[in-house]
């Protein structure tokens, strides 16, 4: 990092996904330069469930069971890792080893729809950017690994004052600010559970940067803006899917990656099976069109690379 800013000092950093595995990072960081964002302790606050969920109990914000001792049964339980992400760190626990005092929790499974919002704090209040689907790309091993995410222009309005008024009370109570994410579960009746925050700009952000500027939005809430700021109307669907490698794969040295693709890597490479190979994007008049074009997408560009 320090090599990465030798001949111009920044005015801060901002960070993104991932930074919760790294909290020692994050503090280091925090030392030398301004965090444009939570601060290191907001980040460690809530993402611990010894933290954050005796604060939604506190709140009367509905949240799944929690725990850090196994339960008796372990039927219907999930297994986490305290500062997971992505899904890799979710495991049920009466199929997984369980190690004591090793940084996991236990949390009750809520069945259901995983969901998320996007949004914007300025410390004192908040604006919602949007609603999305979150999709899962499971394995054998890995049940709720990372698979994308769509926008959700379908939800009631009723759970979208609820969802504002959950995330109003967690602003206020932590002081967020800047872009963050909310993700929760809608089970069959259409209850909402809080899973846990995201304090920094999350990956749906993506879908909604052709409404507004997320730099310019991130800086000015966190610098306690007035909310909300102005955007552009939603007027198709998008979504994206991690396009992970079904075997060993190499990349030709000569692609042209199409439009559609982002966060590629170089050509010439071999890609792992199971490894992450770009993310494919789609819009479109509704979701399920969006799941078609991407699906169709992702045949189209393996039929580009070499088995290996």
């Amino acid at each position: 990092m320090e090599m990465l800013v030798v001949e111009k000092q920044p005015i801060g950093l901002i960070f993104g996904g991932g930074i919760e595995n790294h909290l020692e990072l994050l503090k280091e960081l925090s030392k030398k330069w301004i965090l444009l964002g939570n601060t290191y302790n907001q980040v460690k606050n809530l993402k611990n469930p010894t933290c954050f969920f005796p604060l939604l109990e506190k709140l009367s914000i509905p949240a799944p069971q929690t725990q850090l001792n196994p339960p008796s049964n372990l039927e219907g339980w999930l297994y986490k890792s305290v500062y997971g992400t992505g899904g890799n760190h979710i495991s049920l626990a009466n199929q997984c080893t369980l190690i004591p005092n090793s940084g996991y929790y236990f949390q009750k499974k809520i069945n259901g729809q995983a969901k998320s919002v996007t949004f914007l704090a300025n410390g004192k209040s908040c604006q919602i950017i949007g609603y999305n689907l979150l999709i899962t790309a499971p394995t054998e091993t890995i049940l709720y690994r990372y698979g994308g995410v769509f926008t959700l222009s379908k939800l009631s309005y009723s759970n979208r004052i609820l969802l504002q008024k959950y995330i109003e009370k967690i602003v206020l109570a932590t002081e967020l600010k800047g872009l963050n994410g909310l993700d929760f579960i809608q089970d069959k009746n259409g209850k909402i559970w809080i899973l846990e925050i995201n304090p920094r700009p999350p990956a749906s952000l993506d879908l909604y940067q052709d409404r507004f500027n997320p730099f310019i939005a991130h800086i000015y809430s966190w610098l306690g803006g007035q909310l909300p700021i102005k955007m552009k109307l939603i007027t198709e669907e998008k979504g994206f899917f991690i396009l992970y490698a079904p075997y060993n794969l190499l990349i030709p040295p000569d692609i042209i990656w199409p439009s559609f693709c982002h966060d590629y890597p170089n050509g010439g490479i071999v890609i792992n099976k199971e490894d992450p190979i770009c993310s494919i994007h789609a819009q479109g008049s509704n979701i399920n069109f969006c799941y078609k074009q991407i699906n169709q997408r992702c045949t189209q560009l393996l039929a580009l690379f070499f088995p290996c």
